[in-house]
């Protein structure tokens, strides 16, 4: 009877629910001390009413550190560039094989609709080396946050939704698609800093706040081929993040009236 007695009390005191209410208050304030100054909520998420179920079944399939398949990759191909500048023509035409065009695949060149990933952004391979490890941060980080597999589901959904871009317009990029990638990294480390020009310091969210100016002047600015690119590139950061963002724009609008009114 002691004996039970002793393994009720152990019982109750450590069960969260019948805490007391001072206890469970320090609980919380503890865990949320350790949490970044924001997160986006995971219940929010329009995408986990998907994937919850699909990552039970399908989780084990997940392809690990996808980023670092696709830096690799990006890594080959600029050296088939580097190649095609010293005169090697085989590697001229490999490089071109790589590249999304319409009419090739659909003559038969479907390699196509996965490879155009693989083009770095830039050309200068300096510029590419600063470029890969900034992607195998950024995917390292999103799928530390994540797990497996719905890093691989956004970056996937992301190739997906520009291959449809590609055969609406017949042209297609992965610049877009590869911005995503440091939007959604900026979501979840806003205040982490960064150093510009490898001098100034200056926290992500500002980086990012630019890199979306700079869409929507691409948006504003560009052809009709250039608006269904960028929208279906960014289709993947709308499904994971979409009620975040409109939560955050809401915020900011309430903060705007607040600081009028306060002014008036």
């Amino acid at each position: 009877m002691f004996e039970d007695k002793q393994r009720r009390k152990i019982t109750v005191s450590t069960n969260p629910a019948m805490a007391k209410p001072e206890s469970r208050g320090m609980n919380i304030e503890m865990s949320a001390a350790h949490k970044p100054p924001w997160q986006p909520k995971r219940s929010r998420y329009i995408a986990d009413r998907v994937l919850d179920p699909m990552e039970k079944r399908l989780g084990r399939f997940a392809v690990k550190r996808l980023i670092l398949i696709i830096v690799v990759g990006m890594a080959l191909v600029c050296g088939l560039r580097l190649a095609g500048y010293l005169g090697i023509k085989k590697a001229v035409v490999i490089n071109d094989a790589l590249y999304f065009d319409l009419e090739r695949i659909m003559h038969g060149q479907v390699w196509r609709l996965v490879t155009f990933v693989f083009i770095p952004d830039n050309i200068h391979v300096l510029f590419v080396a600063l470029e890969l490890y900034l992607y195998n941060m950024f995917g390292t980080a999103l799928e530390r946050e994540w797990g497996s597999f719905r890093f691989d589901v956004y970056y996937l959904t992301g190739v997906i939704c520009c291959i449809i871009a590609g055969f609406i317009t017949g042209y297609t990029t992965n610049t877009y698609l590869n911005l995503t990638l440091f939007l959604a990294y900026a979501l979840f480390y806003p205040n982490k800093q960064m150093l510009l020009f490898f001098i100034l310091p200056i926290k992500v969210k500002w980086l990012a706040l630019i890199d979306v100016l700079f869409l929507l002047a691409a948006f504003v600015l560009g052809g009709i081929n250039i608006k269904v690119v960028i929208f279906f590139s960014v289709l993947n950061l709308l499904l994971f993040f979409g009620q975040d963002i409109c939560g955050m724009a809401g915020t900011a609008l309430k903060r705007r009236r607040r600081s009028k009114n306060i002014k008036i």
